[in-house]
């Protein structure tokens, strides 16, 4: 050229070819000849999008047992038997009520022990919801009786779980003399610590 430039060197029309081929090669091939080769920018979003590696909404749902699902937030004890202590105190015994009805009408042995034992079952459930709640109350006042010590100036008092035991082991003689179950309660427990005195003894040796 006039001004000292090169003139570019111009391809061969079977590399053009050969290049036009891979570039062809390369693009994924179309279910459809009349649809584009890729999604058109103005293609709306679908709503129930699936990210990869994530379940979407669109996704099937799996069911989720709420005692074991981090989005239920951890358990609470204390809350549990403030919302739900009324199936404890008023459909439970209703229905061990209606059990014990039943099985003064009911003729089979087989039929009849089923249903003590569901009675059985029932008064332990309320038995134990009273318990913990008992519990609970205990102590809720223990810690005000701290804060209000607190407050006082005087120093924390930590129960040992000696005197607490002893305490409870009070409180439950006490709760079984009021109720008259007493005499049921120590004959059940000295029958339990035969049972026990006679696993842990040895058995008598042949021909003594």
């Amino acid at each position: 050229r006039a001004d000292g430039t090169r003139r570019p060197r111009r391809e061969a029309p079977w590399v053009a070819t050969k290049k036009a081929r891979e570039a062809k090669a390369r693009v994924a091939p179309r279910a459809n000849k009349n649809r584009p080769r890729e999604a058109p920018s103005k293609a709306k979003v679908p709503f129930l999008l699936e990210a990869e590696g994530l379940q979407g909404l669109a996704g099937k749902q799996k069911a989720q047992d709420p005692r074991f699902s981090a989005a239920s937030g951890a358990f609470s004890d204390r809350a549990f038997r403030k919302q739900y202590g009324f199936v404890f105190e008023e459909r439970m015994a209703a229905e061990r009520d209606a059990l014990k009805k039943q099985v003064g009408r009911t003729g089979g042995a087989a039929r009849k022990e089923q249903l003590k034992r569901l009675v059985a079952s029932l008064e332990a459930k309320v038995a134990d919801h009273r318990r913990k709640t008992r519990e609970q109350h205990e102590a809720d006042a223990l810690r005000a009786k701290q804060r209000a010590d607190a407050r006082a100036g005087k120093g924390p008092y930590f129960e040992k779980a000696s005197d607490k035991r002893k305490r409870e082991l009070v409180e439950r003689y006490n709760a079984l003399k009021k109720s008259g179950k007493l005499t049921t309660f120590m004959a059940k427990r000295r029958q339990r610590v035969a049972a026990k005195d006679r696993r842990i003894m040895p058995s008598a040796r042949r021909g003594e």
